[in-house]
C-alpha cells in the first residue's frame, strides 16, 4: 500500500477509501496492511488474502504512472499469479503502451 504507517495517514487513507467506494455494491475495504507492523509488501498481503479466501478473485487497481514500476515490485512473478492488475489512466499523465509491460 502507498501510505506510510503513521496514525493520521492511516485515518486519512481509510476515509478516502470509504468515500471512494461509498454506495458501490460488492466493494469493501481490507485493512490488513493498515494493521500490519513494519514493512508491508503487496505480495505478503495477497498471500494472506488468498490463503484466507482462496475462491475470491482479487484485482489490484494501479495508476498508469506506476505500471512501469511493476517489474521492480517484491516477488512480482508470484504476485501476478495471485492478483489481476488493472491499470487506470491518471489525469495529466500520458500513458505508454500498457499492454507491452513485461512483468516477467
Amino acid at each position: 500500500m502507498w501510505i506510510k504507517k503513521k496514525p493520521l495517514m492511516k485515518v486519512i487513507a481509510l476515509k478516502m477509501l470509504e468515500l471512494a467506494i461509498e454506495g458501490i455494491e460488492g466493494l469493501e475495504i481490507e485493512t490488513i496492511e493498515l494493521e500490519r507492523k513494519g514493512i508491508s509488501y503487496t505480495y505478503d498481503t495477497m498471500k494472506l488474502l488468498n490463503e484466507r479466501d482462496p475462491d475470491t478473485d482479487y484485482y489490484f487497481i494501479i495508476g498508469a504512472d506506476m505500471v512501469d514500476y511493476l517489474p521492480k515490485w517484491y516477488r512480482i512473478d508470484e504476485l501476478v499469479e495471485m492478483v489481476q492488475f488493472v491499470g487506470v489512466q491518471r489525469p495529466r499523465y500520458k500513458a505508454g503502451n500498457l499492454l507491452s509491460c513485461d512483468l516477467g
